[in-house]
């Protein structure tokens, strides 16, 4: 049904984008559809630059778009069918197929000349409809990413209401015979299945206070449904299997499920990388997922190359700054002891010209840099000036300010670039970069970590002492983990909790340690023993206890990174209480 839509998803994903340009701009005005190819190459290029002009060209495309689509009336879907099937004879009689063996299997699949006049009306009125919600999400998205949290909300709440409206048409007739006036295309039904996903997704790992108030205001979230719904997207194909891929690959990567080892997530990703990057070769979005997995597989070279083919397509092939990305390779240096690297591109970032970001977090970690390589001259003129770096439009760099807050209480130097050290670990640690460390690489981490700590002498009547300790106690208590120093990790662990009285600001390092503390005694004491009832039970209760603990601080930057980690944990453990009673 979408052949013209196809062509245009394979050239933007492969980078091609000149090409999409020209495939499209020169009739987007007849098809709101049309439009929206282009203004999705502005949405993508915000997601991979980071870049706040370039978030805010897509913001005013959208709108755009939104204006083509409301002069539109749906009397008139029948001429917008008829320039979509001209289109799609036109990418016919080129001879190449962009519908793989996988779509034209599935039972809902025809080509759109084999489609009675009331199904045309009815597939495209529904898809006509569905583009207001995927307006409205990409919207929301965005405004989110700004930090513009209530008109993102307002935003995404309206795309979330069509969804489910247009999902529940697609339930009624998914089962209706070819020969049905309301016989659902394959297309339709997938492009809906995958925003229904996404809002799951979404919803699934948010905090639970928060996804308690969107409930009473409309929002249903499941978590393990809508990553069933983008599996089948992904499985199918169509033009959002590179979209269903990404948000696969964020939950097993990013965002994946507690108590569960981390080479069954790194399992789950590999035959969805492998197969995309087939179909997709140099898609730098792809690349990117890609180097991630190979990162959190302990194959951080491989995950360089990756990742520098990526930068390479977006520059080359794309024509944006890939600062995202770059921000990316930076850390794969740093995790690779390669601070020279590291550096080189960290003072590309911070001297950019540009707002993006993570232009405050990349002169945060260019300060530790700078200290490694002993130029602590430069590591302090960066720490004292932070703010000038920090972009006021970006969700992330909010938290370079949370720093530079808590920099106002630090007196001496060699503490201010131990903060600088703890956060760039705080980063690692939420990222799950620290999790999938290998022996290799936390080994020399570890150590230098260590050396640092050991010539600081903190000031114990600092108001931040306590923040500085217990911040101290949990990356290594992460890094001992990283190389299967268990009984150690687990006190350095259980001694950051010694400090939560103490701790004023930087409360995310107590709620990591409860978090640490109460998955490592269910991994290394209950998972796969053979226990006595009695001692199941008592040690179940003894991690809920501490995940409970975890829950319940909150306040601190991505909170939602772990507390849907530990929201889903509390849920498994919950149950297996039950069954241990």
């Amino acid at each position: 049904m979408e052949h013209f839509l196809m062509k245009a998803s394979h050239l933007m994903q492969n980078g091609e984008w000149e090409k999409v340009k020209a495939l499209v701009k020169p009739i987007m005005e007849q098809h709101p559809r049309i439009q929206m190819v282009h203004t999705s190459l502005n949405i993508f290029a915000s997601s991979i630059s980071g870049e706040t002009s370039i978030r805010e060209k897509a913001l005013e495309e959208i709108s755009e778009t939104e204006n083509v689509y409301k002069k539109i009336k749906k009397s008139e879907i029948p001429k917008l069918i008829n320039v979509i099937k001209d289109l799609n004879q036109q990418i016919k009689n080129e001879g190449n197929e962009y519908y793989l063996s996988e779509e034209r299997k599935d039972k809902n699949f025809v080509e759109l000349e084999e489609l009675n006049q009331e199904q045309l009306n009815k597939n495209f009125t529904l898809d006509f409809d569905l583009l207001d919600a995927e307006l409205h999400l990409w919207r929301g998205i965005l405004q989110f990413h700004a930090g513009s949290y209530i008109k993102g909300f307002y935003n995404m709440r309206k795309s979330y209401v069509q969804y489910k409206e247009i999902y529940q048409v697609i339930l009624q007739n998914v089962n209706e015979s070819k020969e049905s006036n309301n016989f659902i295309h394959s297309d339709l039904i997938h492009n809906v299945e995958y925003g229904i996903g996404v809002f799951n997704f979404m919803l699934g790992i948010l905090p639970p206070a928060l996804t308690k108030i969107l409930s009473l205001v409309g929002f249903d979230s499941n978590r393990d449904e809508g990553l069933v719904l983008l599996r089948k997207v992904f499985n199918y194909g169509g033009r959002n299997k590179s979209n269903a891929c990404f948000m696969l690959c964020l939950n097993y990567l990013f965002t994946p499920r507690a108590l569960v080892d981390k080479e069954k997530n790194l399992n789950e990703v590999q035959p969805i990388i492998e197969s995309i990057l087939k179909i997709y070769p140099t898609s730098s979005l792809l690349l990117f997922m890609s180097s991630h997995y190979e990162r959190k597989r302990g194959n951080i070279e491989k995950s360089i190359k990756d990742l520098v083919e990526s930068v390479n397509t977006c520059k080359n092939s794309i024509g944006i700054k890939p600062f995202n990305y770059l921000f990316d390779l930076a850390i794969n240096y740093i995790l690779l002891f390669d601070w020279d690297n590291a550096s080189k591109i960290l003072i590309e970032l911070v001297n950019s010209k540009e707002e993006f970001d993570t232009r405050g977090v990349s002169a945060m970690m260019l300060s530790v840099c700078y200290a490694k390589l002993n130029d602590n001259d430069n590591a302090l003129n960066i720490i004292n000036s932070l703010d000038k770096y920090v972009s006021k439009n970006s969700r992330i760099d909010k938290f370079a300010i949370e720093k530079i807050d808590l920099l106002k209480h630090i007196k001496t130097n060699d503490e201010k670039q131990l903060i600088m050290l703890l956060s760039t670990f705080q980063l690692l640690y939420l990222r799950r970069d620290l999790a999938n460390l290998n022996n290799e690489h936390a080994t020399p981490l570890s150590t230098y970590f260590d050396e640092i700590v050991d010539k600081v002498q903190i000031d114990d009547k600092s108001k931040v002492a306590g923040d500085i300790k217990s911040g101290i106690a949990v990356v290594q208590g992460q890094l001992l983990k990283s190389i299967d120093k268990l009984e150690d990790s687990r006190k350095a662990f259980e001694s950051a909790l010694l400090q939560e009285g103490k701790t004023k600001y930087e409360k995310q390092w107590i709620a990591f340690a409860y978090y640490e503390i109460g998955e490592a005694i269910y991994m290394e004491d209950i998972k796969d023993k053979e226990l006595e009832k009695q001692k199941k039970h008592s040690l179940l209760l003894d991690v809920k206890k501490y995940f409970d603990k975890c829950s319940k601080i909150s306040g601190y930057p991505f909170e939602e990174v772990l507390h849907s980690r530990v929201k889903l944990a509390i849920k498994q453990v919950e149950a297996e209480i039950q069954q241990s009673k």
